[in-house]
């Protein structure tokens, strides 16, 4: 009614089914036109299902992305070469990472995610806890990454310790992305998992991947 404007001006969602009144309606955020509770039920599921999928790609991309940097960066303290060029990189992003994280933007939510307490309304999306599962993420495969580097120049050719930190680079992100859903509750991940394996394998083993991307096939210790 007329007089519940108030109420729903101060609300921080104010809610009104269809046949409230015209100052009502106007005041609200939302009109239920079905005059139904369960839809606002619904509507906060999906709500909360989509922002935990908002989260769970700028996780995933985030980390990839900062790897890349401490890599780069790294070499480049240390005087060394690059060990991705520029192309790697644009592949590892576009191809390895945009299959799994188009999958996870799907993601079908959890289910207790509606036994959980309402999250405050100035909660950034990357919280304290993101920040530091990119900080691990990032220090472990930079240094993974580095020191095989460093481990097979010494050894083989610039080419072959490329193509290495190329593809762990490559596998790894493919694999760490089921850190965030498992592949039973997402068959969209597991598939785009393995496309972005198979084009790995291209890149590295096809004549035009070597000669697009610099690599050289790889003998099956190197994948060990």
């Amino acid at each position: 009614g007329v007089n519940d404007a108030l109420a729903l001006r101060k609300s921080d969602i104010g809610i009104v089914v269809e046949g409230a009144s015209d100052v009502a309606r106007e005041t609200a955020d939302i009109v239920l036109l079905d005059s139904n509770f369960k839809t606002i039920v619904g509507a906060i599921e999906e709500g909360r299902g989509i922002f935990e999928n908002i989260r769970k790609v700028t996780l995933y991309l985030l980390s990839n992305a900062f790897v890349e940097m401490g890599i780069i960066a790294g070499a480049i303290i240390m005087g060394w070469p690059l060990p991705l060029s520029a192309i790697q990189i644009l592949w590892i992003n576009l191809v390895n990472d945009g299959l799994p994280s188009i999958a996870l933007t799907g993601d079908p939510p959890s289910g207790d995610l509606m036994r959980r307490a309402p999250r405050q309304k100035n909660m950034p999306i990357v919280d304290t806890r993101m920040h530091l599962i990119i900080l691990v993420v990032c220090v472990v495969t930079t240094i993974l990454s580095l020191g095989l580097f460093a481990w097979m120049r010494g050894s083989n050719s610039l080419g072959f310790a490329q193509t290495m930190v190329f593809t762990l680079a490559a596998v790894t992100s493919l694999l760490y992305v089921f850190s965030f859903r498992d592949f039973v509750q997402n068959r969209w991940l597991l598939g785009g998992v393995m496309v972005g394996f198979i084009l790995q394998l291209f890149a590295v083993y096809h004549p035009w991947g070597n000669h697009a991307f610099g690599t050289v096939p790889l003998p099956l210790f190197a994948w060990g």
